[in-house]
């Protein structure tokens, strides 16, 4: 999973068996292997070796397994209905490649459970309510990796059930974390980008429906989505979107006479809209990042960056945009 998209997300709402390569093993096992030896060095590493947020200053738990109990059970305070399963498997989704990164400390196993679980219908039940806007999604993932330790409640084929009965059904083990996975796990903003990434797809595909719609109103000639004209833009988004135009176009006849050149607002539809789309979808990932955003030879860098306004800022432009989609092009065309 080199690349993660929209359409990977939407394909998380069913099983679907997510490769990790050697390549990835090996950069998460490298980083595990870093955050151990700092910590057998005396190094203070957060959130294995220091309590959370303001008690940072004091040290953690000895045992690991009270560390991940801090990381996580101060943080089950979600309310309101559960959130759609799709979308918490997609959260997942994005946590899965987020750490395949290798820069959070976390376990291979972690990797491990997170791809065994997305091969099965398991969904932790996640609560629509506690997101704490800048400072990230740390009650969402708190209650989605409760789940995936047995905890708490989860989903299995749409039927909701005590998290420990749906991880025996799905034929997986509970979750056996300590602080930094614990931590690598809540510290982020994947439930948001997870619902960020899902409306992009939705408004774009809209937006693209309602401009074949368009085009096809007006009589426009096909010319404009000529593959050869689209990929001497270098956008592979426009070239996309211009074969989704096609597609959708296919059957429709031109009107006699067109002009030579279609009006702006018509030949420039592959340009704006999907490439913006792939932009913010990768403004929505660039924002969803490991809490250890670097490490090195020299020192362990703790410095946690859960970048959930430029995340929150996609959505609303996808909003916005969805709901010009039907209005922006028209209102141009007016001009011709």
């Amino acid at each position: 999973m080199d690349e993660l998209t929209p359409a990977i997300l939407e394909r998380a709402a069913l099983p679907v068996d997510l490769t990790v390569d050697d390549k990835v093993r090996r950069r998460v096992a490298e980083c595990r292997e870093y955050t151990a030896t700092a910590m057998s060095d005396g190094r203070a590493v957060y959130g294995a070796t220091t309590g959370f947020g303001p008690l940072v200053a004091f040290p953690g738990r000895a045992e690991y397994a009270d560390q991940c109990d801090n990381a996580i059970n101060h943080l089950i305070a979600g309310h309101g209905e559960d959130l759609p399963a799709a979308v918490a498997r997609a959260a997942l989704t994005v946590r899965l490649w987020s750490l395949c990164q290798g820069r959070s400390g976390v376990s291979p196993e972690v990797i491990d459970s997170l791809c065994a679980a997305l091969r099965t219908p398991f969904a932790p039940a996640i609560p629509m309510y506690g997101s704490v806007g800048a400072s990230g999604d740390l009650i969402p993932l708190a209650h989605a990796t409760r789940a995936l330790r047995g905890e708490g409640y989860a989903y299995l084929g749409g039927e909701r059930l005590p998290a420990g009965v749906a991880l025996q059904r799905a034929g997986l083990s509970p979750l056996e974390l300590d602080g930094r996975d614990a931590l690598a796990l809540v510290n982020c903003t994947s439930v948001t980008a997870a619902l960020a990434l899902a409306r992009l797809r939705r408004s774009y595909d809209s937006a693209l429906t309602l401009s074949a719609c368009l085009a096809d109103l007006l009589g426009a000639a096909p010319a404009f989505l000529a593959p050869q004209l689209l990929r001497a833009f270098g956008h592979p988004g426009a070239v996309r979107a211009a074969a989704a135009l096609r597609e959708r176009l296919e059957g429709t006849v031109p009107a006699p006479d067109r002009p030579l050149q279609e009006p702006y607002s018509i030949r420039c539809t592959p340009q704006p809209g999907p490439p913006r789309s792939s932009t913010r979808a990768t403004a929505v990932l660039t924002h969803e990042r490991p809490p250890l955003p670097s490490w090195g030879r020299e020192r362990a860098l703790n410095g946690a960056q859960r970048r959930q306004l430029p995340t929150a800022r996609q959505q609303v432009r996808a909003l916005i945009d969805e709901a010009a989609a039907g209005h922006g092009r028209r209102w141009s065309v007016v001009g011709y």
